[in-house]
C-alpha cells in the first residue's frame, strides 16, 4: 500500500489510524470529518500530502509525527479540536497554512529544528501563549498564532503568544499580524541581525 486517494475515508466511523511506512502519499480529504478517530500515527515516508487529510477530526487527541515526513499540508489537521500538544520532528521543513488551525486546545508544540516555513493561519486560534521556533526558520507568514476580529461585532483581532523565542541569527522574512503588536516579546540570539524595520518594530525585541 503506497497510496491512500481523496477522501478515502473520509467520515467513516474509524477510531484510530496507523499508516505503514510504504505509504507515501496520501489524496486530499484521506482522513478528514472521522470524528471518532482518537489517534493517528503517520508514514516515516510520506512525501506527497493533500489537503485537509485529517480536517475535522475532533476527537483526535494522540498525533505521532514520526521522522521523515517533510510536510504538514494545507488544512492537514485544522478544526481537531482535542488536540493539545504536537512533536513536530527535524525533518519537517513546511507547515503549510492553516495546517493546525482552529485547534483550540492546542497549547503545546515542540518546533523541529529543521523548520524553515510555516505559513499563513498555520495556528490561528491556538491558545499558545508561548512559542520556541528553531535557528533554521526562514519565512513565518501571516497570523500564524493570531486571530483575526470580527469586524461586525467590533471585535479586534489578537494572539494568546505573549513571548516568542527566535533561534535564527538572521531574522526570517516576516509577515503581517504574526504576533500580536505591541504585546508579544521576542528573544532573539546575541548578535543576531535583520531583527529590526518593518513589522519587527511592531514588537518588543531581547536578546537571549
Amino acid at each position: 500500500l503506497e497510496t491512500l486517494g481523496s477522501n478515502a475515508f473520509g467520515g467513516s466511523a474509524l477510531t484510530s489510524v496507523t499508516l505503514p511506512d510504504t505509504v507515501t502519499a496520501l489524496g486530499g480529504n484521506t482522513f478528514s470529518n472521522c470524528t471518532d478517530v482518537t489517534s493517528v500515527i503517520l508514514s516515516s515516508n510520506l512525501a506527497q500530502i493533500g489537503q485537509s487529510d485529517f480536517y475535522g477530526c475532533t476527537s483526535l487527541s494522540q498525533l505521532t509525527i514520526p521522522e521523515g515526513v517533510a510536510e504538514i499540508g494545507m488544512d492537514m489537521f485544522s478544526g481537531c479540536t482535542s488536540l493539545t500538544d504536537v512533536v513536530i520532528p527535524d525533518s519537517v521543513k513546511t507547515i503549510d497554512q492553516r495546517a493546525f488551525y482552529g485547534c483550540n486546545k492546542l497549547s503545546s508544540v515542540d518546533f523541529g529544528e529543521g523548520v524553515e516555513t510555516i505559513g499563513m493561519s498555520a495556528f490561528s486560534g491556538a491558545p499558545l501563549t508561548s512559542v520556541t521556533l528553531p535557528a533554521s526558520i526562514k519565512t513565518l507568514d501571516a497570523q500564524i498564532f493570531y486571530q483575526s476580529g470580527d469586524v461586525l461585532m467590533g471585535t479586534p483581532g489578537s494572539s494568546p503568544v505573549k513571548e516568542a523565542t527566535i533561534l535564527a541569527t538572521n531574522a526570517p522574512e516576516m509577515s503581517s499580524n504574526v504576533f500580536q503588536y505591541g504585546e508579544t516579546t521576542i528573544y532573539v540570539p546575541k548578535g543576531a541581525t535583520g531583527y529590526t524595520g518593518g513589522y519587527w518594530d511592531r514588537y518588543t525585541i531581547k536578546t537571549i
